[in-house]
């Protein structure tokens, strides 16, 4: 008898170990989805700071590009604002996750430029000036179109698809495996408080090994050694990957509070168990 109880708590601990794992590779897909994958967690972490940069570094490639051309730098001077930065920005992002293209309306930054560049020209007499102004203005909006793209978010969205296309089955098959292996573990007791307890060790080691890489990466900053650049691009991947780790731990603190309850429930119900007559 000794041996066969012996032998049940040994298979109890091991349907234990297999469904914490269980448990956390479900809470890493869904972690997963759930932060890098999200387009408006993306969306949410590219704040003012972001938009002011990318401002800065179109006006300054415009100046760039404008210098040698002979032309005044000032001409690009306000024809461009943050809040179109902002707005182009945002119209990218979400034509990438809604995989459509996005073309910003240039209409008044061109009107703006070409009076800019014919007021400089006043008094000076150039030929094929207009095919000039056209061929000018032209690669200035390219300057301002090339730096409102995002490459890198194609990439997250190509590899979303994939991803989404993978992850309900996969997510269908691992919560049948919960529900078995649950369900064995509580009807091999009689006392169902018992099988609770199992239950309450799975979800306490799923906890656990959510929590521990993780905070680990976070604590020591591992998450911050890209080799990124420019500096807003850099400030957003870690932000980015920042929000994925607490994310992971958000999931660390689910499976706490469930253990939590568990045990709670596994407390209750051999109270109640002992005050029938069981032990």
């Amino acid at each position: 008898m000794k041996g066969r109880i012996d032998a049940r708590f040994i298979v109890s601990y091991v349907l234990s170990f297999v469904l914490s794992l269980i448990l956390l590779c479900g809470s890493v897909l869904v972690a997963i989805e759930i932060s890098l994958f999200n387009q408006n967690s993306f969306v949410g972490l590219v704040g003012r700071n972001y938009y002011t940069a990318v401002y800065d570094e179109v006006t300054s490639g415009m100046r760039s590009y404008t210098i040698p051309t002979g032309i005044d730098v000032s001409v690009v001077e306000g024809i461009v604002s943050v809040d179109d930065i902002m707005s182009d920005l945002n119209g990218c992002m979400y034509s990438i996750f809604e995989g459509s293209d996005y073309t910003p309306d240039l209409t008044k930054m061109d009107e703006q430029l070409r009076a800019n560049v014919k007021a400089s020209f006043e008094g000076l007499e150039l030929e094929n000036q207009d095919e000039i102004i056209d061929a000018y203005v032209e690669d200035i909006n390219n300057v301002y179109i090339n730096n409102i793209k995002m490459p890198v978010l194609k990439y997250i969205v190509k590899a979303k698809t994939v991803y989404d296309r993978y992850l309900i089955p996969a997510l269908i098959i691992l919560l049948g495996l919960v529900v078995l292996i649950g369900a064995t573990l509580i009807m091999m007791y009689r006392r169902r408080y018992k099988g609770l307890r199992y239950l309450a060790y799975a979800t306490g080691a799923a906890a656990v090994m959510s929590f521990g890489l993780p905070f680990y990466v976070l604590i020591k900053g591992i998450y911050r050694n890209f080799l990124l650049s420019p500096e807003h691009f850099y400030n957003l991947m870690v932000s980015y990957v920042r929000n994925a780790l607490m994310t992971c731990l958000s999931v660390a603190l689910f499976w706490a509070v469930v253990t939590v309850l568990l045990a709670l429930s596994a407390g209750s119900l051999r109270k109640r168990t002992i005050k029938k007559g069981f032990s």
